[in-house]
């Protein structure tokens, strides 16, 4: 056909549709709800008319010589989504598929084809057909069920809108396909974890994915947390929540690399967690005591003190002073509320368990 044609034509049905929208304006009741539907199978037979022409364009390789791909080029002319244009582009192959060599061949979906060509259902109809039968659980099914299953939503579509057919669609195939998908293999098990930060400023995200005890581990401990935190937010959150306060906790308690600048700092801040100070007994009982660092309390023999630095182990680091005084409070604070005369204060002592025990004071060590 010559342009001059088609231009005529073009023009004979603008001037049929500028006279109709004319006559339409008037009309009401039962004329209106007529004149509705008619439209819409004119819309019908404008998309039919739109997918006929997509594929002899993907199959005259317009798109090819343009560098493109269809459906690009199909969003790029119509300007809709690309989403919308691969839908387009797929039912196009299905319903009017060509051979490479350019020659017509059956419809993939023929039961499809003809009903919307004959204007009973909608391209949007079309789509999720396409969409379902293209499914892994579909490919799964026989030849013959997937033919039934592809004219039993071509008949159920005349009458349905395009979100009811899906989810019959969807509901007919997986009670067709009872095998199901092949099972995974259990015995290849990821276990990786990635850290990203955000691009707008602080914070992140967190992804990956554990293995059975890892991911065991983790939610005993995320959930163990979870009573401490209030109910006022929302799941995700006090999850995220639980999951700071656990890394705060190891964080404190020092198990960072030497090497760290994060545990530097750690550790400038919390020179004295109240975790640790609560785990370590207020005295080593190893720490060596000669006369270079203590004070002999009167009435203790020397043969005692000799004794018990003969059988000291060797000398370890110095503890802190803060420590020391502290230690040297209890110890003689105590010795003297029990009658033995010591001074109250003195520095640079711990005192050992076997020399409380050894002087006969009775106390608790």
């Amino acid at each position: 056909m010559s342009e001059s044609s088609i231009a005529t034509a073009r023009q004979a049905l603008l001037e049929a549709w500028a006279a109709l929208d004319v006559v339409s304006g008037s009309v009401s009741g039962q004329d209106a709800i007529d004149q509705l539907l008619f439209l819409r199978s004119m819309s019908r037979r404008a998309d039919y008319g739109s997918l006929r022409i997509i594929a002899q364009l993907d199959s005259d390789g317009e798109f090819a010589e343009r560098g493109v791909r269809p459906a690009a080029g199909v969003a790029d002319l119509l300007r809709c989504t690309r989403v919308e244009a691969r839908r387009m582009v797929a039912v196009a192959a299905s319903v009017f598929p060509t051979s490479l060599a350019g020659v017509a061949l059956e419809p993939r979906l023929p039961a499809t084809a003809t009903v919307l060509g004959g204007w009973e259902i909608d391209r949007a109809h079309a789509e999720v057909i396409e969409r379902a039968l293209s499914s892994d659980a579909a490919g799964r099914l026989d030849p013959e069920v997937w033919t039934s299953v592809e004219a039993t939503l071509a008949d159920y579509a005349r009458l349905h809108r395009p979100d009811e057919l899906a989810k019959f669609a969807a509901k007919l195939i997986e009670c067709l396909d009872q095998d199901g998908p092949p099972p995974e293999d259990e015995d290849q098990q990821v276990n990786e974890l990635h850290l990203s930060k955000s691009r707008t400023g602080g914070g992140g995200r967190i992804k990956g994915t554990l293995d059975a005890a890892t991911f065991d581990v983790f939610a005993r401990a995320i959930k163990a947390n979870l009573t401490r935190l209030g109910r006022d937010k929302t799941l995700g959150e006090r999850q995220a929540e639980a999951l700071g306060a656990i890394c705060e906790r190891v964080l404190d308690d020092g198990y960072l690399t030497p090497h760290s600048s994060l545990a530097t700092r750690r550790q400038n801040q919390y020179r004295q967690p109240r975790d640790a100070l609560s785990r370590t007994p207020p005295c080593d009982p190893r720490l060596r005591l000669d006369s270079t660092n203590t004070r002999r309390p009167p009435g203790i023999h020397s043969a005692t003190m000799a004794g018990f630095e003969s059988n000291t182990p060797p000398q370890r680091p110095s503890p802190r002073p803060r420590e020391l005084v502290r230690c040297a409070r209890l110890i003689f604070g105590r010795l003297t509320r029990n009658g033995v005369g010591i001074p109250a204060v003195a520095s640079g002592v711990r005192r050992p368990a076997r020399w409380v025990s050894e002087i006969g004071t009775g106390l608790r060590t």
